[in-house]
């Protein structure tokens, strides 16, 4: 295999590539060179390889030569044989190219069944199974693809995720041209039927229903004409008749709603770079002939979107090792940010409910203290019977009698029952103070599960990163061993880091199957809840959290210096522990003073009644008094008494309850200083944290770019053989380290802010 192309292969699969063709001195101007294309038609999609190719042969060719792209100098073929030839034909006869790129596989076979050449070509992609071979010594270079290979890996791939027995392989019209029943029984997995469908332009929503009977899965080829509103609904129809897919071209398509694809845009860019090679040797003159493309391990992208569509379980295996597109949306789960979380926390927590019903019956509490202050009227209704020997010698009294009443009393004044209901109000103050520290601790505590969720879902990129990397490396490794350039050991090195980079992949996602249970227990929800959370930017959650100025100046140290009384005053005004202890502490001042007065100053209420005989019954047995001898009782009867009431002794228990009210003031007292330092100390902890890592943000991602950038050198080195396998896993896992601390350096700030605006109430 020729060296560049192994070049080729290293860089597309993540390895620098090193310098091949010498530049001129500064002082040699690039000889400007004209180049033609000619492609099968015009490209619908949105990814144009053409654009790629040309940006790759600017890039190679850089410094030697001043390539040229005519805008007129673009010829399609109109998607037909005839069409092509005869553009072919067109470019070949204009005057002033010094190349032609002949893009597409009806050029290719054009230009291999030519006799002979007047301008060099460049083929970047030539299909075996649809292209004849071109005779030797030819004036073109051919990039030779082995659709059966392509396609077989692929089908196999797909069985993976699917176990499908009958798959449809979609292409281009141009497919009609291949040998597509050898195709067929060559890439078919064991137990597998494998049938070939051409599809033309317009004819997608007839798909489902021409593709044959038993069909269970359907292979996606690179459909170049049709635009991409088109592909996407072809797709969704296909997902919606139950078909699941896998896209040739990979990644990219499997973003758009494919199930599954195995390669990436490094397998496109490595045909592109090495077409752009060949117009490099052309140019400098190197001898042609006929390239096979090397190809690479892949790496399966599978949308969890289309694959819950289409209620597909997914493996631990797959879970370890595929790239997960619309992962939380094929995870369901509810949609969450930082306010919403903060915001639901607050509703829904079960100790802030029951906080609440304390607050309620406090205010009840307070209403009934004020109440022993105000008037208390009672209306009575008695019916009573005595017996007629007593009712005889109780002159007034009857037998039997129904008597209503109505009493009022009234606390003239009161010390004790005054103090009981100052000390309720404040008591309920203190009440209202403890609820408010609830609830900043309720959207502390959300707050901080939704960050520790992010960060969870960053560790798993960052760890998926990780698989992507070395399983890219381990194709290198593999390569290069089946050339002779490093041995088994190197191989078997990489695997077991893959091995490792997997296992702790599937260790992430359990971290952030933990982190999403901790947010719903925060939000009272079921533990197996799943939630769907966006990346925050730094912007985004200090304009959530508030108290953006403030922390714009830990930039500096000054600013930190003056910031620090600012917030421990605020702490200690806003502090919901210390308005608490005040209220604790305003309620005991007002029953000790009341216990201190208890025996010198008296209790005055005054008292009244009014009963009303509403029925009587004096029997037959009444005194006979001669008249006027006792005066007429009345039936209504009413009395009124001021009362003084003052302890004169109590056996000591006046003075032993103002010396304990008094105590019991001094312990909150003192409690209140202790707690007022624990605020200053939080304070000042949450702020020292932050001021830490607000200006680690900036750091950690100097320190990911300086690691990425290391990353970078290892692997040229590594590639050319002067860097060994561990300093390039060294240097990866350093890289991936960085990489993770900057991206999660943003969620720790604001984690750590979260608790500065805690600790000054203001969350």
């Amino acid at each position: 295999m020729d060296i560049i192309r192994v070049l080729i292969v290293l860089a597309a699969a993540g390895a620098s590539v090193p310098a091949v063709h010498a530049a001129g001195s500064p002082a040699d101007a690039p000889q400007p060179v004209h180049v033609g294309i000619v492609l099968d038609g015009p490209h619908a999609r949105s990814f144009d390889f053409t654009d790629l190719l040309r940006d790759e042969i600017l890039r190679v060719t850089e410094g030697r030569y001043a390539v040229i792209f005519d805008p007129d100098a673009v010829i399609d073929g109109g998607w037909t044989r005839d069409g092509v030839h005869d553009a072919v034909d067109r470019m070949l006869a204009r005057p002033g190219l010094d190349l032609v790129l002949a893009v597409g596989v009806d050029a290719a076979v054009d230009i291999c069944t030519r006799p002979a050449l007047p301008v060099p070509v460049v083929v970047p992609l030539s299909i075996s199974e649809c292209t004849p071979s071109c005779p030797a010594g030819e004036a073109a270079r051919i990039n030779t693809l082995r659709l059966s290979q392509w396609i077989a890996n692929d089908l196999r791939a797909f069985r993976e995720v699917v176990p499908f027995r009958h798959v449809v392989v979609v292409g281009d019209p141009w497919i009609v041209g291949c040998d597509t029943d050898g195709l067929a029984s060559r890439v078919a997995p064991p137990g597998t039927e494998v049938t070939f469908l051409a599809l033309t332009p317009g004819e997608q929503a007839e798909l489902p229903r021409r593709l044959p009977a038993g069909a269970d899965a359907v292979y996606l080829m690179r459909l170049q004409q049709i635009d991409d509103s088109a592909f996407a609904a072809l797709v969704d129809e296909l997902t919606r008749a139950g078909l699941p897919t896998f896209s040739m071209l990979g990644e990219q398509e499997v973003r758009q709603g494919v199930l599954a694809g195995l390669n990436t845009r490094a397998t496109i860019e490595a045909l592109a770079r090495g077409a752009a090679v060949d117009v490099l040797d052309t140019l400098d003159g190197v001898a042609p002939a006929e390239q096979p493309f090397a190809g690479f391990e892949g790496r399966i992208s599978l949308n969890m979107r289309t694959a819950a569509r289409l209620g597909i379980g997914v493996s631990w295996e797959l879970l370890s090792s595929a790239r997960l597109i619309d992962e939380e949306a094929g995870r369901g789960g509810e949609p969450i940010d930082l306010r919403a979380v903060m915001d639901l926390a607050e509703r829904a927590n079960l100790a802030l409910a029951a906080d609440r019903l304390v607050v309620a019956a406090g205010e009840q509490s307070v209403r009934a203290a004020r109440g022993a202050l105000r008037p208390q009227i009672g209306v009575s209704v008695a019916e009573a019977a005595i017996d007629p020997d007593r009712a005889f010698a109780a002159l007034g009294q009857y037998e039997r009698s129904t008597v209503a009443g109505v009493s009022v009393s009234q606390w003239l004044f009161s010390d004790p029952t005054r103090a009981a209901a100052k000390a309720q109000q404040e008591a309920q103050r203190g009440r209202v103070a403890d609820y408010a520290a609830l609830r900043l601790d309720v959207r502390r505590q959300a707050a901080g599960a939704l960050l520790g969720l992010l960060k969870a879902e960053a560790l798993v990129r960052v760890r998926q990163d990780d698989v992507d990397l070395t399983r890219a490396n381990l194709g290198v490794a593999r390569l290069q061993h089946s050339l002779g350039s490093a041995g088994l050991a190197v191989v078997r090195r990489w695997e077991a880091a893959l091995a490792t980079a997997r296992a702790r992949l599937l260790e992430a996602r359990a971290v952030r199957r933990l982190a999403e249970r901790e947010l719903s227990r925060v939000l009272d929800r079921p533990l197996t809840t799943t939630w769907r959370v966006a990346p925050l930017t730094l912007d985004e959650g200090l304009e959530v959290l508030g108290g953006a100025d403030l922390a714009r100046q830990l930039d500096s140290p000054d600013g930190f210096a003056n910031l620090m009384p600012v917030l421990i005053e605020r702490g200690l005004e806003a502090s919901p522990e210390l308005a608490s202890l005040d209220a604790a502490i305003a309620a005991q001042e007002q029953l000790a003073a009341a216990a201190r007065r208890r025996g010198r100053v008296p209790q005055v209420r005054l008292q009244g009644s009014l009963e009303q005989v509403l029925a009587k019954d004096e029997g037959g047995t009444q005194l006979a008094l001669p008249p006027g001898l006792l005066p007429d009782i009345s039936d209504r009867r009413w009395s009124a008494v001021m009362s003084i009431e003052l302890p004169v002794a109590t056996g000591g228990a006046i003075t032993a309850t103002a010396n304990a009210e008094r105590r019991r003031l001094e312990e909150l007292r003192l409690r209140r200083q202790e707690v007022a330092q624990r605020v200053r100390l939080r304070v000042l902890a949450a702020l020292d944290q932050a001021a830490a890592s607000w200006p680690a943000i900036s750091l950690r991602r100097d320190s990911a770019a300086a690691a990425a950038d290391s990353l970078r050198l290892v692997q040229d080195a590594y590639g050319r053989g002067a860097a060994s396998v561990l300093d390039l896993l060294d240097a990866q896992n350093a890289a991936l380290t960085a990489r993770l601390a900057a991206r999660t350096s943003v969620y720790d700030f604001l984690d750590d802010w979260t608790e500065v605006l805690r600790s000054v109430g203001r969350l």
